[in-house]
């Protein structure tokens, strides 16, 4: 198996995309995998050809370090495992002895998390990272991940860095662990960073989305410098989250021209395995991978669809292995309707002659109505069934009998 070291600068123009919803993901609220989600959700990642999964916290006395021990069996066939620890000596010989091919050291390097989180200096965790590496063979390929660098000096980062390839680390994390960071800091952050480290290791990055800029975040670091990209699924992680790994790659598409090699239509059907597993719904209008990422009901931006979807397509549904589809609302114009009509198979003399009166009832019903009376209907319309025109019929009734 190609450990991470052997992924070299030839590849970092594509830059390497880490899953962490094993790790992070179980970290958001609600959230517990059990071993045999855990082993379906590594094997779709596998499928995908995401080339790097973080797979666990390893700890010494921790009671889930036979879960990790059964995902490291598994065979894969694109995918790298990847495993963090604590700073702690004991932590990292676990995960040494467990076999794991890469290591993260997670090293708190902000003042606060320093003072009022371990209560030693960064002298002395500086000290107690190099008696974890001097302790060990070198079989393994490790990285240090710099937590809360947002806070962190960016002298301190510098140090970081020098200490990461004075140890023979093959890669630091810029790790923004409260979600506070905006795109033009971590631009000045990630040059600072490829600068000092020089070419000596690579720079990854991992952000959260306490204000919703975790994907601007990762856009940026890319663009200056990081070449190991985190993100997990449907953005699960602590508090708001991480990075939506459909979004990430779909950006470096647009954005970047990055044609990745891994599969996004197998990871939009994992993320509906993970919703299921884990309850948590994914918005309706989240971007990709909402209910209503490419659903229309605008009769303007429909009309304007059913003629050439390049007028409002700025993403191919296609590469999640969807497709535009059309709901009809108060917005919706004649046009829609008389879509709506053709796909149902309804007569069109008799669809013709109520449009206008349909679209009169569409604009003057409630949110709530609206929704319980079109229910039967979209149904009918997604089954494209004969039953449609009744559950029409069912609707204008239910609306005269709102009215009166």
């Amino acid at each position: 198996m190609q450990c991470l070291e052997e992924i070299k600068m030839d590849e970092i123009k594509k830059p390497i995309i880490m899953d962490q919803t094993l790790r992070e993901g179980e970290q958001a609220p609600n959230v517990a995998f059990s071993i045999e989600e855990k082993k379906a959700i590594l094997t779709k990642l596998d499928e995908a050809a995401v080339p790097l999964v973080e797979i666990g916290l390893v700890a010494r006395n921790s009671p889930f370090l036979e879960e990790i021990e059964q995902l490291l069996t598994i065979p894969l066939k694109n995918a790298k495992l990847v495993v963090c620890c604590l700073a702690k000596e004991e932590d990292f010989a676990t995960a040494v002895e467990l076999g794991c091919e890469h290591i993260l050291i997670i090293c708190p390097t902000s003042s606060v998390l320093l003072e009022k989180k371990l209560a030693i200096t960064k002298e002395e965790l500086i000290q107690r990272v190099k008696k974890i590496i001097a302790g060990y063979e070198k079989n393994q390929t490790f990285g240090l991940i710099f937590e809360d660098t947002a806070r962190t000096k960016n002298a301190d980062i510098e140090n970081w860095i020098d200490l990461a390839v004075e140890l023979g680390a093959s890669e630091v994390y810029l790790a923004d662990s409260i979600g506070i960071l905006s795109p033009e800091r971590v631009s000045e952050t990630c040059a600072l960073a490829e600068k000092k480290a020089a070419g000596r290791l690579q720079i990854g990055c991992h952000f959260h989305n306490d204000l919703g800029l975790a994907l601007a975040n990762t856009l940026s670091a890319f663009q200056h410098g990081a070449s190991i990209l985190t993100s997990s699924i449907n953005g699960l992680g602590e508090r708001a989250g991480t990075v939506c790994i459909i979004q990430l790659l779909t950006a470096l598409n647009i954005h970047h021209h990055v044609k990745s090699d891994i599969d996004t239509i197998a990871l939009a059907k994992l993320s509906k395995f993970v919703e299921s597993v884990t309850g948590l719904i994914i918005g309706p209008n989240t971007p990709l991978i909402g209910y209503n990422a490419f659903r229309h009901s605008a009769g303007v931006h429909a009309d304007a669809l059913l003629k050439d979807v390049d007028t409002y397509q700025g993403i191919a549904p296609s590469l999640l292995g969807t497709n535009h589809s059309f709901i009809p609302g108060k917005l919706s114009g004649s046009v829609l309707l008389q879509y709506f009509a053709k796909q149902a198979k309804f007569d069109d003399k008799l669809w013709l002659n109520d449009t206008l009166r349909i679209r009169e009832q569409l604009a003057n019903i409630g949110n709530s109505n609206l929704r319980s009376a079109l229910t039967g209907y979209y149904q009918c319309l997604e089954e494209q069934s004969l039953e449609a025109e009744s559950c029409l019929r069912r609707y204008l009734c239910k609306k005269k009998d709102h009215e009166e």
